[in-house]
């Protein structure tokens, strides 16, 4: 018994170092500005471009709440799009390993991504490249389902210039038929 927990320990310090949080990404929808028509959650945004008969609005019921006081409500019909994103961007360095999770519960297709942007650090220039998201997760449970995508971004070459620093604009992109409560996104940085 105390050989196990002698070698346990050890690895549950490596796996708690391994795992850093991107802070300040306002997640769990808690910080809320509210100077806007409809509430939302500081720092994310609805595409008016992309969304199309779709809602998005803060929910505050707590039996619809996965932690914390709010969540994002999600309703888009048959041919709807609803699609959110975060901004400021996050800085992502090639080859960097990150866990992006969320939970959800309801009915629908959601997809976990980033609008990537090759990013010159020395110059502060940014030059959009493109965006990458998960497979879809079929949503379809009234309790709420932790959802994770990893993602890894190689180098990426675009013009003959070769990004190993990029800008990432984090978004939520649910597509179709679907109800949905979406609480504490999280980014965490799992390796390199």
């Amino acid at each position: 018994m105390k050989k196990f927990s002698i070698y346990l320990f050890p690895m549950l310090l490596i796996s708690v170092a391994c795992a850093a949080e991107i802070s300040d990404i306002n997640g769990g929808f808690e910080k809320i500005n509210r100077s806007q028509k409809i509430a939302m959650p500081i720092s994310w945004h609805k595409n008016k471009n992309v969304t199309k008969n779709a809602v998005i609005e803060l929910c505050t019921e707590p039996s619809l709440v996965h932690n914390g006081k709010s969540a994002l409500y999600i309703e888009s019909e048959k041919n709807g799009r609803a699609y959110v994103f975060r901004s400021p961007m996050i800085e992502y360095h090639a080859n960097d390993a990150w866990q992006v999770s969320v939970y959800a519960k309801g009915k629908g297709k959601l997809r976990l991504g980033f609008v990537l942007h090759g990013f010159t650090p020395s110059s502060g220039t940014k030059v959009y490249l493109s965006s990458t998201s998960s497979a879809d997760f079929n949503v379809a449970d009234d309790k709420f389902v932790h959802y994770t995508w990893n993602f890894k971004l190689p180098k990426y070459k675009k013009n003959q210039k070769e990004y190993t620093d990029f800008m990432l604009m984090p978004f939520i992109d649910i597509n179709g038929d679907a109800i949905m409560f979406v609480d504490d996104y999280k980014i965490e940085k799992t390796g390199k």
